[in-house]
């Protein structure tokens, strides 16, 4: 996804299921590892802002798309926002 069209869609915030359903759903799904914002993996960046590849293989990668920044994203293409 072009870095210009994440940035633009990430800027209006992101949530897993639905901004209202995030307050009771997202802490149980971060307990099982789901839901995790990427921001929370420390990872470096490099000058795009995007994280590092070797930084990213660190983790199983299915576990990024559980993301909120993740879901978010792939909302809006999804709606053609």
């Amino acid at each position: 996804m072009p870095n210009f069209y994440a940035n633009d869609v990430l800027k209006k915030g992101s949530y897993c299921f639905d901004k209202t359903l995030d307050l009771v759903l997202a802490p149980i799904a971060r307990k099982m590892g789901l839901c995790k914002s990427l921001e929370s993996y420390g990872f470096r960046k490099d000058k795009d802002g995007n994280p590092l590849i070797e930084d990213c293989q660190k983790e199983t990668f299915f576990i990024y798309y559980t993301s909120p920044e993740s879901l978010t994203l792939f909302r809006s293409l999804y709606h053609n926002n």
